[in-house]
């Protein structure tokens, strides 16, 4: 179903600004292409790298400390996000097969697919989870593209939005979506985010002259939104919106005009990648690891530590 967008209203530009460190990742051991997606209230890490060959793995990881990788199935297993029980959600694949499938992973390495009633569900994909175990993510169902939620391993109900194919990517404690949709009407423009709240989709783009797409990928329980913004060269830039405010907040790791962002915990700790790797955004200095105290002064040599510019706007409703 192709949505219906009113006009963007006006932007009111103030003078709200922010300072943070960023703390970089690094490669997990024997591994390259370390991606870092998600975080949660107790520092705890998840992503994917890529090892020997093409073939993918997941990792968990304490903030500053050491990598746990793991793999669901044979093929490729990308994970996206983590609770504060430590449950992981994303996708894997088969060796040998196309298909791919969603799945959780709990902190005793118990690993499920997720099934709607008592059939896997195929062409699937979670991308977030909140602290109570309800999940969000896509599928493809009787040759129909669905985004959903669920919890414990199983579909429980189908999003009922306006949107044109809408890429659930984010859930917090009182049920807010937020993701993108595609607008096929707008060539070169096909990506907008969307909060989903109490049944109402609201459009969000970042408030730029050139932006040419917007992906909105992570909410915490305060309602502080990530994700980033495209320009008409398709880089990337990394933002945090503050649905309180309706303020958005440039990001930008040191050494790199390009970052996206991506989970983001109760603290307002944000995990990003960019083209120099992965980093994870400290609002304030004293949360990142003691350990990092040299690659604060780096980041700050680099302009890391900083004001950052924000914009606020009130967004349009979709009907």
């Amino acid at each position: 179903m192709r949505s219906t967008c009113s006009a963007l209203a006006v932007l009111f530009l103030t003078s709200a600004a922010s300072a943070g460190t960023y703390f970089a990742i690094g490669e997990v051991p024997g591994g390259h292409s370390t991606t870092l997606l998600g975080i949660n209230g107790k520092n705890q890490l998840v992503g994917w790298y890529t090892g020997t060959g093409t073939a993918t793995h997941g990792f968990a990881a304490d903030l500053g400390g050491a990598f746990t990788t793991f793999d669901v199935g044979t093929g490729f297993t990308l994970a996206r996000a983590i609770n504060n029980a430590g449950t992981i959600v994303g996708d894997f694949t088969n060796q040998g097969s196309g298909e791919f499938y969603a799945f959780e992973r709990f902190a005793d390495g118990r690993t499920a697919a997720i099934k709607d009633g008592h059939q896997v569900m195929k062409e699937a994909v979670l991308f977030g989870l909140n602290n109570q175990g309800v999940f969000v993510g896509t599928a493809i169902v009787d040759h129909d593209d669905i985004a959903f939620t669920g919890q414990k391993a199983r579909y429980a109900a189908t999003l009922d939005t306006p949107l044109y194919l809408p890429e659930p990517h984010a859930v917090n404690a009182s049920n807010v979506v937020v993701g993108y949709f595609y607008d096929p009407g707008q060539p070169g423009f096909t990506d907008h985010g969307f909060i989903l709240k109490d049944g109402t989709a609201t459009q969000l783009d970042f408030p730029a002259a050139n932006d040419h797409g917007t992906r909105l990928n992570g909410i915490n329980d305060a309602g502080i939104v990530t994700g980033y913004w495209l320009d008409q060269h398709r880089r990337y830039h990394a933002f945090r919106y503050d649905m309180g405010t309706a303020t958005f907040t440039a990001l930008h790791p040191p050494g790199t005009p390009y970052s996206q962002a991506w989970g983001i915990n109760e603290k307002g700790l944000i995990a990003m990648t960019s083209a120099l790797g992965s980093f994870v955004y400290c609002p304030k200095a004293r949360q990142c690891p003691a350990g990092s105290r040299r690659g604060r002064r780096r980041a700050r040599a680099c302009g890391a530590t900083q004001s950052l510019t924000s914009l606020s706007m009130a967004p349009p409703i979709l009907g």
